[in-house]
């Protein structure tokens, strides 16, 4: 499923200067998949890269943009068809656990930097979003779910959606950890739920994850991955 999305990565992150028949064998690349939906929001975040590219040719900016607005608008379409009611969600009880300070002061800039750089050394795997360059849906839903405060930054942000909506997604602010799944809402302080464990709440490439004794709905990238990338990030924000 993903093999052409890490090849379109490699492609669109190599290094050395990328001449006019690369730029447009990537174009064409990224256009015989505009309508594969499962993969919307990942070719959505290579685009952006794409075009952020210094070499990238004015005569072929138009086309990229051109390419982003026909991929959001088909992601657009699907969706209002579909229709968030149809996402899964996790078989417990709906639950909310909320940190002492919703929106607590904020974190050392080091702290900042460790957890960013931990996500970064992920960035474009499964459906881990690295900020800044989140995918706006994810982006709208974060905020809508849990709200931020002005200089609140979120460093990176798994969307746990079959069809990368973001109404279900596990969040990681400078300061907090946001989890959201219909009626089950959680919010951490980054410092404090650092310290406890992360595990495969099962056995399998698929499997929810547990925050200690908390299970999370889990979906989209390997369970045993994504608890590595979340273990690296707590480690990052404790400073070990």
């Amino acid at each position: 499923m993903l093999s052409y999305v890490i090849e379109l990565k490699g492609m669109v992150e190599q290094e050395g200067t990328l001449e006019l028949g690369a730029q447009l064998v990537l174009l064409h690349r990224f256009e015989e998949k505009l309508d594969d939906l499962e993969n919307n929001a990942r070719l959505e975040k290579l685009l952006v890269r794409f075009r952020k590219r210094p070499d990238l040719l004015a005569s072929v900016q138009p086309q990229v943009d051109d390419l982003m607005n026909r991929l959001r608008a088909f992601g657009a379409e699907a969706m209002a068809k579909v229709g968030e009611a149809d996402e899964p969600v996790a078989g417990v009880e709906p639950t909310e656990t909320t940190a002492p300070d919703p929106h607590p002061q904020p974190t050392d800039g080091a702290r900042r930097d460790r957890v960013h750089a931990a996500f970064s050394a992920h960035a474009g795997v499964g459906q881990l979003a690295v900020g800044p360059e989140l995918p706006r849906r994810l982006a709208e839903k974060i905020v809508a779910a849990h709200g931020l405060a002005g200089d609140e930054e979120v460093l990176g942000a798994f969307d746990l959606t079959v069809f990368g909506t973001g109404g279900i997604h596990l969040a990681f602010t400078d300061r907090r950890v946001l989890y959201k799944n219909g009626g089950t809402k959680h919010v951490w302080d980054l410092g404090e739920i650092a310290t406890v464990p992360v595990e495969p709440a099962g056995s399998g490439s698929r499997s929810d994850i547990k925050f200690g004794d908390e299970v999370l709905y889990w979906n989209g990238t390997d369970t045993p991955i994504s608890v590595q990338i979340i273990r690296e990030v707590f480690a990052a924000a404790r400073g070990d």
